[in-house]
C-alpha cells in the first residue's frame, strides 16, 4: 500500500488520509510495525520484568492518536526471525503495557472522585459556618477567611468534576482502543 504523508493530503480531509493509510475494508484501522530494524525488547529490562522497547509504544501512540477511538484498531508486528514463543511474548507484553495504563487511569479516576467528595464536604461545611457566623458575628476578617476557604474548596471540587475527570475518562476511552 502506498502511504501518503499528511502534508500530501493536507487539502483533503482527515478521513481521506485515514482511509488511504490505515483503514481496512472491514472498517478497522491497521497499524503495521516493522520490528526487524529495532531492538524488540528494552535492553535494560530483565527476566519477568522484561518490556518492549519504548520506541514501539511511542510509534503505536503516535499513529493511534490520529485514529478516532470509535474505529477498531489492529496492530500487526512484522519480523522475519521471530519464533512463536517470541510472538506470544511480544503480544503479552503489548497487552500488559496498555492494561497497566488503563489501570493507572482508572485509579486516578477513583482518587479524583474521592477528592471531589472530600472537597465538596469541606466547602459545604465552611460555607455553612460562614452563613451561621455571618448572622451572629461582626468579625469581618474571620468571615472573609471562611468565605474564601469555602469558595476555594468548592471551586477545586468543581474543577475536578468538570475538567480533570473528563480528561481521565477520555484517556481511559482512548486506551481501550489499544
Amino acid at each position: 500500500m502506498n502511504k501518503h504523508t499528511y502534508k500530501e493530503t493536507r487539502e483533503e480531509s482527515l478521513p481521506a488520509y485515514l482511509k488511504a493509510n490505515y483503514l481496512q475494508p472491514d472498517g478497522a484501522a491497521l497499524i503495521e510495525i516493522d520490528l526487524s530494524s529495532t531492538d524488540i525488547f528494552n535492553p535494560l529490562s530483565y527476566g519477568k520484568g522484561r518490556t518492549l522497547n519504548q520506541d514501539i509504544f511511542d510509534l503505536i501512540d503516535d499513529e493511534s492518536n490520529l485514529i478516532p477511538a470509535t474505529i477498531p484498531l489492529h496492530i500487526r508486528f512484522h519480523a522475519a526471525s521471530l519464533t512463536s514463543d517470541q510472538k506470544d511474548e511480544i503480544e503479552n507484553l503489548y497487552r500488559e503495557h496498555y492494561q497497566a495504563l488503563v489501570y493507572d487511569q482508572e485509579w486516578d479516576h477513583r482518587q479524583n472522585r474521592f477528592r471531589f467528595w472530600r472537597l465538596t464536604i469541606v466547602g459545604a461545611v465552611l460555607m455553612a459556618l460562614y452563613i451561621y457566623f455571618s448572622v451572629s458575628a461582626e468579625d469581618s476578617i474571620g468571615l472573609e477567611v471562611l468565605s474564601t476557604l469555602a469558595s476555594v474548596a468548592l471551586w477545586l471540587a468543581a474543577e475536578i468534576l468538570l475538567v480533570t475527570n473528563r480528561d481521565v475518562r477520555i484517556a481511559i476511552h482512548n486506551l481501550h482502543q489499544l
